[in-house]
Order: C-alpha cells, then structure tokens, then sequence
C-alpha cells in the first residue's frame, strides 16, 4: 500500500510510452483486485480519459484495450 502511488506513476508513464509508441496502453493488463470484480485502478481511466479515450463503460474499454494489446504484444500463434 504504501508503494502504490509510485507504482501507479510508473505504470502511467509505461502507458504513455507504449501509446505514443504502438497505439496501446500496456498498463490495461495490470488490474486491482476487489471482491468479485477487477479492473484497472482509476488512474488508469484517468490517463485514458486524458488521451481522449471514452471510458464511459469501464468493462467495454478494457476489453478492447486487452484485446489490442494481446494483438500488438500476444504470442503468434502456432502454425
């Protein structure tokens, strides 16, 4: 807990790299645990908001996002 500010500035800076680099945000794959349900923290949705992303439906967004990043980064698939 008490690293989680720093985490969250590396995290956001890898963000920003990989999308002015790739297109994507590669922090989309890091989740905060919660009961039953997990997703991104806020500062995530925050960041993606900033770069013009619609973070409206929160699910919706990292699906797309994961998927984007499992194209651009996912293991080939086998022959």
């Amino acid at each position: 807990p008490a690293h989680r500010d720093k985490i969250g500035w590396v995290l956001g800076a890898v963000s920003e790299r990989s999308f002015e680099n790739h297109g994507v945000l590669l922090s989309v794959l890091v989740h905060k645990k919660t009961p039953g349900d997990t997703l991104p923290s806020g500062g995530f949705f925050n960041l993606a908001g900033h770069l013009g992303f619609d973070v409206e439906d929160r699910h919706a967004f990292v699906a797309r996002e994961t998927r984007k990043v499992l194209r651009k980064f996912g293991r080939p698939k086998a022959a």
